[in-house]
This record gives structure tokens, C-alpha cells and sequence, in this order.
């Protein structure tokens, strides 16, 4: 007796951001690639565009393919995009792409067939016209743990990846980058610490399209949302301490740049490596404001450091922050108040100021109005980490 075949039911989801013009090629590209599957697979392809200013229309679905189109009331960016349409998807196969990505008529049947049982496929790739990974060594090693974690984001674009949808993890739908460009990497590193396998296809089937509108190719930008991602994986607990050392210190490596304005953050990342070492060997700075009678504490600084510290003392129900104060106050929207150093603050037992340039200056200027304790973190960072070391050595 045959069996039935089941149907496979594969959504493909296009942010579209002043790119009208691309649409009737996707459109090319997605049926071609329905016509190398199977009669009764269905495909469906859902355009969400972002420019609430240009409203898109289309009457009808094609001869192969359905045909959504999602138009925004407000532009979201592209991580909210890609949820919007995953939302309204039905497909049991998730295909992200961006406008102007060029994918192989065999894409979607050679990677269902690669997928296998696994959470995801990763597929050979073409990059600024050459194949993209032409040492067979690093193609083996672009869904490990090890390279996507310490090293670098080895999957160029959201483009070489066919996911399950069951597999996208809750996580990376409930946290949305503020800033565009590192929403995949992120994906990939949920994904790792839920366990998800990756498979690897070595059918050269994606094009990566080098443009002016390539996040990937703004540094500034990229480095903003690759912050971002390790200040929420931080936040969330999302790995352990040793996963996230490595996150930090390929982070680091990455963005070894020797110019001056990458000065600081050299010396942030320095910072938070130190800090996460003393958490590792029980040297909280909960337990030290503890030790000092210190309950209800304001940070000076909305900045990363700051935000990892709120996360930190979060964690420890004795120590209350009340609020944060900042100098661009009235531009930031957080968990708690931020204020103006001009305002009226509340009383508080301590003022820990989290910057990294100026934090001395700022410490004399709080000492004119705040008679109660002031902690420059980065000072309590460095010399709680040479005690530390003191002591480990002379045991």
C-alpha cells in the first residue's frame, strides 16, 4: 500500500525597504526554484515592506507561488521585519532574504534535501563575485559552536540558511535589536545554546549582493549591533560564563582596529573580561555594597557598562538601583528612570558612575551635591581583580 506524501509548505520572507525594484526578480527567483520541487509542495512568499511612505500592492498570486505582501505603519527595521512575516507565515521551512539576494533555481530542493533531520542548513555561497569559502576546512567549521562564538559570524547572510520554523527560538523573537545588521549572528548564537544542529549543503546556491545599503558593510553600524547581541546574551543569561568570555574575546579580536576611536572600546571589553573573571570567582559587587550597608544605589551612565552592571545587581534582591543618570536622558527609554545630572535626584546610599572616559571628573562634579558614597567601577574592576590575583598567587 503507498503512503501519501506529505506536503512540505516552505515560506520565504523579503524585508523590502525602498526596494520596488527588486521585487518582480525575487518573484522570477521564487518560482523557479518551486518548479524543481515537487507538484504539491507549496511555497509561499511574503514581501514585508518597511517604508510606511510607499505603499505596495499586489492583485494576485502567481501560477506557482502565493504571494503576501505585509506594509508596515512605521519603519521597524530588520529584525522586526523578519517577525512580522514569520508571524503571518505558514511554511514548516523558513527562508530569510534580503531584497536584492540572488538564490539558484535548486536552492530549496537541494536544501531540504541537505537539511535532513536537523534545525538548519547552511549552503556554499557566492561573495562579492568568488566562492566565498574555498578552503573545504573552514566550510566544515562554519556552524560550530567554536567559530560562530569565538571567532566570527562565518554565515554571511541569513540567505545560505533554510531553517525549521520550530526551530527559531523564542528568544531571538522577544529581544529586537535596536540597531540593523547583527540580527542573524545573533539568531545562529540562540540557536547554539538551544542545542540546534546544523547542516552543511556544498551546492554553491546564494549570491551575497554587495551594496550601498548592506548593513554588513557599515563598520560603525555593525559594531553598534554586535554590542548590542552581547549585552542581551549577558542580560539573559543565554550562555555560561566560559561561552561568554569567548563571545567577548572573539568580539574583541574582530574589532582590533588601531585607530583612536576603537581605543575605548579595546579598553571597555578589556574591562568587562576583568569583570566577568572576578563574577566567575565569586567577587561580586553586590556583596561589596552589601559589606558597606549599601542598599539603594544609582548608576551614572546608561551606556554598556551601565546596563551590565543594572543586569548584575538585578540578580541580588538586597541591592535596589533606583536609577540611572545620564546626559542623554531625555533621548533614552529604559527599564528604570534616567535623569539629567541638573535634576533634582532622589535620594540614594551610592552613586557608581560606569564610564570609561572622564569618570573621575564626573566623580568630583557628583561630590558637590552628594555627600554619600560615589564608585567609579572601572577603579573597584581593577583593583578587585589585582587582590584577587595577589591572593590566588601567594596561595
Amino acid at each position: 500500500m503507498n503512503m501519501k506524501r506529505e506536503i512540505r509548505f516552505i515560506s520565504v520572507i523579503v524585508p523590502i525597504y525602498h526596494g520596488k525594484r527588486y521585487i518582480a526578480n525575487m518573484i522570477r527567483q521564487v518560482e523557479k526554484c518551486k518548479s524543481y520541487l515537487k507538484k504539491d509542495d507549496v511555497v509561499e512568499l511574503i514581501f514585508v515592506n518597511d517604508d510606511p511612505d510607499d505603499f505596495i500592492l499586489i492583485e494576485s498570486n502567481t501560477r506557482l507561488i502565493e504571494i503576501i505582501i505585509l506594509n508596515t505603519n512605521e519603519n521597524v527595521g530588520i529584525q522586526r521585519s523578519r517577525l512580522k512575516g514569520l508571524k503571518k507565515s505558514k511554511g514548516e521551512y523558513i527562508l530569510f532574504l534580503d531584497q536584492d539576494d540572488k538564490i539558484r533555481p535548486q536552492y530549496l530542493s537541494s536544501q531540504i534535501l541537505a537539511l535532513g533531520k536537523n534545525d538548519a542548513v547552511v549552503c556554499q555561497a557566492i561573495h562579492d563575485g568568488k566562492v566565498f569559502y574555498r578552503n573545504n576546512n573552514i566550510f566544515k567549521k562554519v556552524v560550530t559552536k567554536d567559530m560562530i562564538v569565538g571567532e566570527w559570524n562565518s554565515i554571511i547572510s541569513p540567505g545560505q540558511v533554510l531553517l525549521r520554523k520550530q526551530s527559531i527560538p523564542e528568544i531571538w523573537k522577544e529581544n529586537i535589536l535596536k540597531n540593523n545588521g547583527a540580527d542573524d549572528w545573533f539568531l545562529w548564537l540562540c540557536m547554539i545554546s538551544k542545542g540546534c544542529f546544523f547542516s552543511l549543503n556544498s551546492d554553491i546556491l546564494y549570491e551575497h549582493v554587495l551594496n550601498n545599503d548592506n548593513f554588513s558593510m557599515s563598520k560603525s553600524r555593525m559594531l553598534l549591533s554586535e554590542q548590542e547581541v552581547i549585552r542581551i546574551i549577558y542580560e539573559k543569561n543565554i550562555f555560561n560564563h566560559n561561552i561568554f568570555l569567548s563571545l567577548l574575546n572573539g568580539f574583541f579580536k574582530r574589532n582590533r582596529i588601531q585607530a583612536c576611536e576603537y581605543e575605548i572600546l579595546e579598553y571597555k571589553y578589556k574591562i568587562m573580561s576583568q569583570w566577568m573573571w572576578l563574577t566567575k570567582n565569586d567577587v561580586k559587587i553586590s556583596k561589596y555594597l552589601i559589606a558597606k550597608k549599601i542598599k539603594k544605589i544609582a548608576i551614572y551612565g546608561c551606556g554598556e557598562l551601565g546596563k551590565y552592571l543594572y543586569a548584575e545587581l538585578k540578580k541580588d534582591k538586597q541591592i535596589y538601583v533606583d536609577y540611572f543618570i545620564d546626559r542623554n536622558a531625555d533621548k533614552i527609554e529604559y527599564e528604570r528612570p534616567v535623569y539629567l545630572l541638573e535634576c533634582t535626584l532622589p535620594e540614594v546610599d551610592c552613586i557608581i558612575v560606569t564610564l570609561i572616559n572622564n569618570a573621575e571628573i564626573v566623580k568630583r562634579q557628583l561630590k558637590k551635591f552628594f555627600d554619600n558614597e560615589i564608585i567609579v567601577l572601572t577603579n573597584w574592576i581593577t583593583l578587585e581583580s589585582k587582590m584577587k590575583r595577589n591572593v590566588d598567587s601567594d596561595e
